[in-house]
């Protein structure tokens, strides 16, 4: 059996892959929806916690008064990043044309995915930190350790998510299945 040299190998090369189509639509390009987007997000962050927290104070689930609120929230960043992770295909499945810049419905999912995101994360902060403290209970050493090891292993997160999305070797290895990764890295 012998090979014709003439003929390419079926080897991969060695050349840089494409550059992969982006994640997530552009930010909405007028500044007037840029502004509505913001807007809403600091009146989320104004309106959501205090609400949250005066029902959290009150909840009488055999769950717990905090573990509603935090499994909710829960939910409501997975529902988010599954629609900022997809918001492009979803904006095509609804009818965006694929030839077509400015995609409109793809923006719109993003955005939405963007708010709840942000609603999300309010219910889950103010929760999250009263639990910690009504497990230390009156000791206030091991409230501030609470708190310390909370907000220290939140930075973690942070930092940790922010890298897994700027490693640009990711898309070596899973370039057909990106979408699926970045969602489930950022659900983790």
């Amino acid at each position: 059996m012998e090979t014709d040299p003439t003929k390419e190998s079926k080897l991969p090369s060695s050349e840089p892959l494409p550059p992969p189509p982006p994640l997530v639509p552009p930010p909405p390009a007028s500044s007037k929806l840029r502004k509505i987007v913001m807007v809403a997000s600091i009146a989320a962050g104004m309106l959501v916690q205090p609400i949250v927290g005066y029902h959290s104070d009150r909840c009488t689930s055999r769950f717990g008064r905090r573990r509603p609120f935090i499994a909710g929230g829960a939910l409501a960043v997975a529902v988010a990043v599954f629609l900022i992770g997809y918001a492009a295909d979803l904006g095509q499945l609804s009818g965006d044309p694929v030839a077509k810049s400015p995609k409109p419905r793809a923006i719109a999912v993003f955005v939405v995915g963007f708010w709840i995101l942000d609603v999300a994360n309010n219910m889950l902060q103010g929760p999250c930190r009263a639990l910690l403290a009504d497990l230390s209970g009156a000791n206030q050493k091991k409230t501030r350790i609470a708190n310390a090891l909370y907000s220290f292993f939140m930075a973690v997160g942070n930092v940790l998510g922010f890298a897994a999305g700027s490693y640009t070797h990711f898309i070596k290895y899973f370039h057909s299945q990106r979408r699926k990764l970045v969602t489930f890295t950022v659900q983790i």
